[in-house]
């Protein structure tokens, strides 16, 4: 997200009222709690562009716009700003974000995975397939919302903020955006023998930030279905798709490769038809990309041309490099 620069957007962000909650029983306090969180504005900031064209991460921003921070909050005011430097910024990028869409309807309020007939419907259970592709760890109701359209009767399932995704999603602390940590590969197929029959069993490296009882129902059926929708998807659709995630051209390249590496796996693993385009795909572990020299550029399905920004980052024998942070 490309803005204008407004100190304000740095100054402000921790400027809601906290919420308090007291509990007394008798004159006495028994309960209290404060839900306090802060943030550090910069840490919302993926690039920042100065009026000379020179780009900068959210680190060398940071060092060159405050004068001294020792503390989670800095003080932006005056006297703690490099006012010359300040008046160098042209506009600043922010991380990715999600912009929604308002649905026809009214919303009914968020729906859960293990509620109601959630956990019956194979298309719900199946989610777990297609967040293990995509890296998305958080599928829970706190990303759910439920609406109902008056003039045709139907109740309609969204799933939002799915930007928890594209990094380490199979380890107990999970990063999104970190591309690097990705997964070459998640489905994993066992024969188990139950009597005299080998039954398939599935293996999935993939876990949520919440179990849910749709997810631990999950059936070999379930996911094989998934699996099938998964392998329809072209490589030029997941290209334009990473197009959308702010990603530099070295992330954009090694995003696209474990994405397609991980199709390919997952549609072996069930035994299903390779679409034509991955039929002779070999996958690259070894990549490379030089930020001085190679620029990447791909066509969207409406004509326009898309150039990935190079950011400072390159890939080095399939290793991302950067001088500044990653895609957060």
């Amino acid at each position: 997200l490309k803005v204008s620069y407004d100190r304000r957007l740095l100054s402000e962000i921790n400027s809601r009222k906290s919420l308090y909650l007291e509990l007394t029983v008798l004159s006495k306090k028994v309960y209290n709690n404060k839900n306090i969180e802060i943030f550090d504005a910069t840490d919302l900031i993926d690039r920042v562009v100065l009026k000379d064209g020179q780009s900068l991460t959210n680190k060398e921003f940071k060092s060159k716009l405050i004068k001294s921070c020792n503390k989670k909050v800095c003080d932006y005011s005056d006297s703690n700003i490099n006012i010359e430097f300040e008046n160098s910024i042209d506009f600043i990028t922010l991380i990715p974000s999600t912009i929604v869409d308002d649905p026809q309807g009214e919303e009914l309020g968020r729906w859960s995975y293990s509620n109601l007939d959630h956990f019956d419907r194979p298309e719900i259970r199946s989610l777990a397939i297609l967040g293990a592709w995509t890296g998305n760890f958080d599928l829970r109701k706190k990303n759910s919302s439920l609406y109902w359209n008056p003039e045709t009767n139907e109740i309609k399932h969204f799933i939002s903020d799915p930007g928890s995704g594209l990094g380490e999603s199979y380890k107990v602390f999970k990063k999104s955006g970190r591309v690097d940590h990705m997964n070459w590969k998640a489905a994993f197929l066992i024969n188990l023998q139950e009597g005299f029959k080998s039954v398939p069993h599935m293996s999935i490296s993939f876990s949520v930030l919440e179990n849910n009882e749709a997810f631990q129902r999950l059936t070999y059926n379930d996911a094989r279905w998934m699996v099938e929708q998964i392998s329809k998807i072209t490589e030029a659709e997941v290209s334009e798709a990473l197009a959308a995630t702010n990603m530099s051209a070295a992330e954009f390249l090694l995003a696209r490769e474990k994405l397609i590496s991980l199709q390919i796996n997952m549609i072996k693993a069930f035994n299903l038809k390779l679409n034509t385009g991955l039929i002779n795909r070999k996958i690259n572990k070894r990549l490379n990309f030089n930020k001085d020299r190679d620029k990447i550029e791909i066509t969207l399905r409406n004509g326009r041309l898309f150039r990935f920004e190079n950011r400072g980052m390159e890939l080095r024998e399939g290793q991302l490099l950067s001088s500044g942070p990653q895609n957060p």
